[in-house]
């Protein structure tokens, strides 16, 4: 038996790849003969970058760049290099890779399911040169960012937070460094901001210009929205146009309005009820010109307003597409080959309710099993009673890692054991049915 384990994290208790070392200790404990893969898991948001890196073998790299107010600061992100031969992690017995078939279904082809690739958005601005000869058609390398690491509320005090004056900057500088190292995709996570400057920093940073009525070129942030009347990409970074670039963003909100950027999001960032006007209306005035200029409605780009404009910024200026966060982690981590390798898939999170099935990690894992008729497992810490919705998604049964009455604290401080315990007594119960069966 083939067992496939991708844990998201526990938040606050336990880390996606600790969450999967977890588990299969508790399989390992148990009396199943069985071969395992381990692929954490994360949705886009927070950890992204530690899940990817990790569970596709990458690096962490570092960089000097700006903060949200323009000091220097060290921020982090990952490289993979020969990103589609790296992408399937081993696993941890040989036999996974010479098993054709799952056993019952001798019918099925061994072939594995070609990945949905995602479609770039068109670019009327942009070359369609390819990328240099140099760089080899088999191999890749990604660049795995968070602009969080960069950009994010948390580098800034409460005190210092107003997303008239911050800037996205510093996430323009990472994907400059990321261009210098020889990244020919990137994948960015755009969660946690302090900015509402619509990707203006971000661009400045790698050679575009705003321009107010007067020719004065303006600063890259939330303030000088309004301002800009002209938008020159003349000197944009010239490897943009040869880079994939897809953004984890698993929010619709639209670019300027009343669900738009500022009104949903600014408050948090700093912003009392004048500046939040303010800033809507920048937004309003900025699309208009990318509209004019750049043939861009991103008024209509589901998610334009994430991250303070940031989402809509990154496709007008760089063409990036804008992805589930989900989707895009499971697809780079090839998660429908595996799953279709695999006899049973086990996953995990902190809590499993309604919200579970809504593009987060168990629903789009759910879809996938269902889809290759894999078992799907889910160990979770607490459950809504009602699960019907997932179990009509794909998920076969969940299971409460609880094995007590006990406090918030105590079960959070015990979730490692507590993973490793079910997880030993789900392979004993499949040992029995197996052996009941033969």
């Amino acid at each position: 038996m083939h067992i496939l384990v991708v844990p998201d994290s526990f938040k606050g208790a336990l880390p996606a790849p600790e969450a999967a070392r977890a588990i299969e200790n508790g399989l390992k404990r148990s009396s199943l003969s069985f071969s395992s893969q381990l692929t954490p898991l994360a949705d886009g948001g927070e950890g992204t970058v530690d899940c990817l890196v990790r569970s596709a073998g990458g690096r962490f790299v570092t960089a000097r760049v700006q903060d949200p107010l323009g000091r220097e600061i060290t921020a982090r992100y990952g490289l993979i290099e020969d990103s589609p031969a790296n992408n399937i992690s081993k696993p941890s017995k040989p036999n996974q890779s010479t098993k054709p078939t799952k056993p019952g279904n001798p019918n099925q082809s061994s072939k594995p399911p070609q990945l949905n690739k995602s479609t770039k958005p068109v670019q009327t601005n942009k070359s369609s040169k390819p990328r240099s000869s140099s760089t080899s058609q088999q191999t890749q390398t990604t660049a795995v960012l968070e602009m969080a690491a960069a950009s994010g509320l948390p580098l800034l005090k409460e005190s210092e937070q107003n997303p008239a004056l911050t800037t996205t900057y510093g996430t323009g500088q990472l994907i400059k460094d990321a261009l210098d190292r020889g990244a020919d995709k990137i994948l960015l996570g755009i969660g946690g901001s302090a900015t509402n400057d619509a990707g203006l920093g971000m661009a400045s940073a790698l050679g575009a210009r705003f321009l107010s009525a007067s020719g004065e070129e303006l600063k890259g942030i939330g303030r000088n929205l309004a301002r800009v009347d002209k938008i020159d990409l003349t000197d944009l970074d010239p490897r943009i146009p040869e880079t994939e670039i897809e953004v984890a963003c698993d929010v619709d909100n639209p670019f300027y309005g009343p669900e738009g950027a500022a009104h949903v999001y600014a408050a948090q960032k700093g912003a009392d009820s004048e500046m939040i006007d303010e800033l809507d209306a920048g937004l309003r005035h900025l699309a208009e010109i990318i509209a004019a200029e750049l043939e861009c409605d991103l008024q209509q780009l589901l998610g334009a307003g994430a991250a303070g404009g940031l989402g809509g910024g990154l496709h007008a200026y760089l063409g990036a597409s804008l992805r589930s966060g989900t989707a895009m982690i499971l697809d780079f981590l090839q998660l429908p080959v595996k799953i279709s390798r695999a006899d049973l898939v086990i996953t995990g999170e902190g809590k499993c309710d309604h919200q579970s099935s809504r593009g987060k990690v168990i629903g789009a894992l759910a879809k996938h099993c269902a889809a290759a008729d894999t078992p799907l497992l889910v160990l979770c810490g607490s459950c809504d009673r009602d699960l019907t919705p997932l179990y009509n998604q794909g998920v076969t049964s969940v299971f409460s890692i609880l094995n007590r009455p006990a406090t918030l604290e105590a079960s959070i401080s015990e979730t490692e054991e507590l993973l490793t315990l079910t997880a030993c007594n789900i392979g004993q119960l499949i040992n029995h049915l197996n052996k009941s069966i033969q």
